[in-house]
């Protein structure tokens, strides 16, 4: 890549962090991706470039940003007295484990963060509670530097709400600050600021480049107010992975009904999408940023394009016990020989790829494994039981009865389109499906009226002739 398509990839990616900035670590790895061969000796080259940047500004927040695959160093400078090293519980809290103790939605949410459960009248009002704190810190700080006169040149501070980290400030040439006996660092040298202050040197765009960028104007716009660009600013900065309503209620600090409506501004705006998933055996909508549809694994399922980092992701759960996957044994004594078990098709060449959850759920592989194992002709009597047919489409994980309603959704779908008819076999009523051009039945039924039809039709015609003769 050349040096301006770098810098210029280098703009966009930390646009879309908002006004919270990038971690450079995030920076350089995103970059290694895009070029291998870039290094850390030529990321500080192009971080005195950046800084150069007119839409680029490095920042310093006042406490440490500690987030999954950025920086975990803190510095060698002193951190405030009332920081506490958060313990996250990512690593080491079980899902599956919540959902059974009764824990849901936003209880799940807040402990995944770390953080006490609280309801949405509880949140607004500890928001309102720290709105109300942060003005009187602000009226104090404003008076204080009117009494002291600071220089122009000095370093600004700004209160940027995004963050959740407090005061944020812009370096202008060096990281000098008031009380700091220690050698200021010239904001151009990386090494030596990041060695410094750690998770806290964070890397930003104007405010304008920032909503030109997640916007694509440069005009305000009046449907997006502060609140609507915050959670615009939340979506983008989950990229591929996308937000929820319940995660962004905590973030934002309102309703869910509130939620749902920022959520549908942005959608009917077009800079943001509801893809629906499934997360903690829960049905619910991500909302996911323009720019990274195409990476969403759900949206990618949802129009039947898997990805291939996916399908390496569930090739490593092959190994799980075949044993799980299959459904409860049904109380049939007697099994047709005429009908074929979904078991029987692995012997005959149908080797699909892993299916990930959300393909599951969107259905459009689904669908096309279906119609393909139907119209197979070693088939017998072109009948295919329903029972055990998961593992055969190629799911490889637990089934539970989520997944299985999901195979009976899709294939409902496909009677509907009048491509497969569901078939009840025998005295046990064993449930089997075909496909339709394999019943000669409608084309017995059809037959007679299309033939009395076209008869009417000459006859209409033979008399309009004889008509015209007369005349």
């Amino acid at each position: 890549m050349r040096i301006h398509e770098i810098l210029e990839e280098c703009v966009e990616y930390i646009s879309v962090d908002g006004a919270i900035g990038s971690d450079p670590t995030r920076l350089i790895e995103h970059l290694v991706k895009l070029d291998p061969f870039l290094d850390h000796d030529y990321f500080a080259h192009l971080w005195t470039l950046l800084c150069a940047h007119p839409s680029i500004q490095i920042i310093i927040t006042n406490e440490p940003i500690l987030l999954p695959g950025g920086t975990t160093e803190l510095g060698t400078a002193p951190l405030p007295q009332d920081w506490v090293l958060p313990q996250g519980m990512q690593a080491n809290v079980d899902i599956s484990t919540l959902y059974r103790e009764g824990l849901r939605g936003r209880q799940i949410a807040f402990m995944l963060a770390g953080q006490e459960f609280r309801s949405d009248k509880q949140a607004i009002q500890d928001r309102k509670e720290a709105a109300r704190k942060k003005a009187k810190k602000t009226k104090e700080a404003s008076l204080k530097r009117n009494k002291d006169k600071v220089d122009e040149d000095s370093d600004g501070e700004m209160k940027v709400d995004p963050s959740g980290s407090g005061v944020l400030r812009v370096l202008h040439v060096d990281d000098s600050q008031e009380n700091d006996g220690s050698a200021p660092i010239p904001k151009t040298d990386f090494r030596r600021l990041s060695e410094k202050w750690g998770a806290r040197l964070r890397i930003r765009c104007t405010e304008d480049e920032i909503y030109y960028r997640l916007t694509g104007s440069h005009a305000k716009i009046p449907k997006i107010t502060s609140t609507v660009f915050h959670v615009l600013q939340l979506a983008a900065m989950s990229r591929d992975k996308g937000i929820t309503a319940i995660d962004l209620g905590p973030l934002v600090g309102a309703s869910q009904g509130s939620m749902h409506y920022f959520m549908k501004v942005l959608v009917q705006l077009g800079l943001c999408a509801k893809v629906p998933a499934v997360l903690h055996a829960a049905v619910t909508n991500l909302l996911v940023f323009h720019k990274f549809l195409d990476q969403n694994p759900n949206y990618r399922a949802l129009i039947g394009k898997p990805l291939n980092s996916l399908l390496e992701e569930n090739q490593a759960e092959e190994n799980l016990d075949d044993g799980a996957d299959e459904e409860p044994e049904e109380d049939d004594d007697f099994i047709d020989p005429s009908l074929d078990d979904a078991t029987k098709l692995n012997d005959w060449g149908f080797d699909f790829a892993p299916l990930t959850e959300a393909e599951l759920m969107a259905g459009h592989s689904v669908k096309q494994r279906l119609l393909k194992m139907l119209d197979h002709p070693k088939l017998q009597n072109h009948l295919l039981r329903t029972k055990n047919l998961l593992p055969t489409l190629g799911w490889r994980g637990q089934a539970v009865m989520r997944h299985r309603r999901a195979v009976k959704r899709h294939i409902d779908g496909l009677v509907l389109d009048g491509l497969v008819e569901r078939l009840y076999i025998g005295e046990s009523r064993i449930s089997c499906i075909r496909l339709s051009r394999f019943n000669p039945e409608p084309v017995a039924k059809t037959s007679e009226p299309a033939k009395i039809a076209a008869d009417a039709d000459v006859e209409e015609l033979e008399r309009v002739h004889d008509l015209d003769s007369m005349l």
